[in-house]
């Protein structure tokens, strides 16, 4: 799903997309000079690999986050909070979503015969 940066205004646009058994709720904010702030949760389940022995197992998601939507290069000072660079005047909520998705998967999970 893409939403363009032009329709996001000061109240804030909700968003919920689905993958599996996982949720993506999010709320999109104007913040200020191209920015978007994205506050959103990660619920539900999700498959991982074992970093010891490699074996598939599910975990179960309830991750909060926000950060900042840049629309294009991002040039400017520290915000506080990670700033996500968005191209051709869009957000790519897809994009988004499968990035926090696999940022959870890159992490050190370990089953439960190896914890």
């Amino acid at each position: 799903m893409r939403v363009d940066f032009i329709r996001i205004k000061e109240e804030p646009s909700e968003f919920e997309l689905l993958l599996k058994e996982s949720r993506f709720k999010l709320t999109l904010t104007n913040h200020r000079d191209n920015l978007v702030l994205l506050r959103g949760a990660l619920t539900g389940r999700l498959d991982v690999e074992c970093f010891r022995c490699g074996s598939d197992f599910e975990i179960d998601l309830d991750e909060n986050f926000e950060f900042l939507l840049s629309c294009g290069v991002y040039v400017g000072g520290d915000q506080g909070l990670d700033v996500v660079e968005q191209f051709d005047q869009q957000i790519d909520l897809d994009g988004i979503f499968s990035s926090e998705i696999e940022l959870i998967r890159s992490d050190y999970h370990s089953c439960l015969e190896c914890s």
